[in-house]
């Protein structure tokens, strides 16, 4: 009895060996690099963003920085969002947890009431600049191929600044995966 026992465990522990070499096979020669596309999230309204880990491997610890530029009626919107995630999951299925903060810059340009002229006869112009930091935090599903090819992410990136909190502010993205 004790023998049959022994053989099975034995026999076992050979079947979960074989498995874990051939996941370790599958771990990239090169760490998860992407670029994407991102609507709201980090950068606020967009922004094209790259993505890269630390490491050697599809998951774990990594980083990403972004821009996007937004303009209307002569108002302007800079964002820089810079992050630090951590992927957890396998076989190209992940959730994303991050943090950073996202760098911002308003420019305002507005005409005063059309009555108003400096000696030149030119309508008076107003024109201002704001700069702003913002917290955000990031969780998320990540598709993305264990190789190359195209990557999806989806999730809510809470977003807070001087006492403001805006916890379910969403985000998309699309993208490359190489």
């Amino acid at each position: 009895m004790k023998l049959k026992f022994l053989l099975a465990l034995s026999g076992l522990l050979f079947t979960f060996g074989g498995h874990a070499q051939e996941i370790d096979s599958l771990e990239p020669q090169k760490r998860g690099q992407a670029f994407y596309f991102e609507g709201l999230g980090s950068g606020l309204i967009m922004s094209f963003n790259y993505d890269t880990r630390f490491n050697k491997r599809n998951d774990g610890i990594g980083g990403r920085i972004g821009a996007s530029y937004f303009a209307l009626d002569h108002d302007g919107i800079l964002t820089l969002p810079v992050n630090i995630n951590y992927l957890l999951g396998n076989n190209g299925h992940y959730f994303e947890l991050g943090a950073g903060a996202t760098f911002l810059t308003i420019k305002n340009e507005r005409s005063r009431h059309p009555d108003d002229y400096d000696e030149t006869n030119e309508v008076l112009v107003y024109s201002g600049k704001s700069q702003n930091v913002l917290g955000n935090l990031t969780f998320g599903y990540r598709r993305q191929p264990i190789t190359s090819g195209f990557s999806f992410r989806a999730g809510f990136s809470p977003v807070f600044f001087t006492g403001n909190f805006i916890p379910y502010w969403p985000h998309v993205s699309f993208g490359y995966k190489f």
